[in-house]
């Protein structure tokens, strides 16, 4: 920086110049945009859908993903009521904003949005996080939503497999049970149940349950104890 002095007739007498060393400033410049640029990048390859909105729910950054679900890559400045092709999605989406940032705690919804110009259908996993400023007041809100349909199916293809199970094993003429480390039970088919006497076994143990025939139930949870300590199968006779 130049300054320069004048006398009473203007003439120049002499000149201040200062220097300040900015390359420390410059690198830590650098580096701040590097990172920037690091974790835009990564968030692009996401294949989650990533936005981050004001405190007036407009769009500050959004990731390709998003772009992508939307059809537009001009989001930025808008509401996502303005830019989505599910207007009730978004509706729901924006209230669950505006709890993130009341609440300033994290807030999830789920939806699940048919197949739509080339996109597959999809269940989304959508996730509020309140950005804070170093006061601690939210001052954004970030939203990740993630396509969690695999999840889903895989879950109720397993549920249908237990219901069948469940059924094969409760039309089996042979007593069931699934018991805990405490030997109470967890489960139990019909065949158990009525050998109990229609009477309710979940979370009751063998000697709870059979009070009248003591030995018979101590003999059962000797060999629970038995199968639980080797873990081998164990058999044995009752009459």
């Amino acid at each position: 920086v130049c300054s320069s002095d004048l006398d009473a007739r203007g003439t120049v007498v002499q000149v201040l110049s200062i220097a300040d060393d900015v390359i420390a400033l410059k690198r830590a410049q650098s580096e701040a945009e590097a990172a920037r640029r690091l974790l835009e990048t990564v968030m692009d390859a996401a294949p989650a859908s990533i936005q981050v909105k004001d405190l007036d729910l407009r769009i500050l950054w959004a990731n390709r993903t998003y772009r992508r679900d939307v059809s537009t890559d001009a989001v930025i400045g808008r509401r996502s009521s303005e830019v989505s092709r599910f207007p009730e999605f978004a509706a729901r989406s924006e209230a669950a904003d505006r709890e993130a940032i009341a609440t300033g705690r994290e807030v999830q919804i789920e939806e699940r949005l048919p197949a739509v110009g080339g996109l597959p259908e999809r269940h989304l996993l959508v996730t509020k996080i309140p950005i804070r400023d170093a006061g601690g007041a939210v001052v954004q809100v970030l939203t990740v939503a993630n396509n969690v349909i695999a999840l889903k199916r895989a879950q109720a293809e397993a549920e249908d497999a237990r219901r069948r199970l469940e059924a094969i094993m409760n039309a089996a003429p042979i007593v069931i049970q699934v018991k805990d480390l405490d030997l109470r039970i967890r489960w139990a088919n019909r065949t158990y149940r009525d050998y109990a006497g229609g009477q309710d076994v979940i979370g009751r143990t063998s000697r709870e349950i059979f009070s009248r025939h003591p030995a018979l139930a101590a003999q059962s949870e000797a060999a629970d104890r038995e199968a639980i300590a080797t873990g081998q199968e164990v058999r044995f006779e009752q009459h």
